[in-house]
């Protein structure tokens, strides 16, 4: 079992430095946590960096989808 942080579960949602890592840690766990409170501040941060124009609306939606999809799709509880 795996517990991830936010930090953690945006590296899966975009390319960061450690992203490849968390992948294969993410990989070989049956069974990955992710807390309400960690789903809020990942929602937070890809709000964030879409108003700072990191990237545009269309995007922001994929990435939102994508974070509630962790929800229902195995290792993801």
């Amino acid at each position: 079992m795996l517990y991830i942080d936010s930090s953690a579960l945006l590296k899966l949602l975009w390319q960061e430095p450690e992203s490849e890592a968390v992948r294969d840690d993410v990989a070989r766990e049956d069974l990955v946590i992710v807390s309400s409170l960690t789903e809020l501040e990942t929602h937070v941060q890809l709000t964030a960096a879409r108003l700072a124009g990191r990237y545009g609306k269309a995007r922001w939606e994929r990435f939102r989808a994508k974070l509630a999809e962790f929800r229902v799709t195995d290792p993801f509880r």
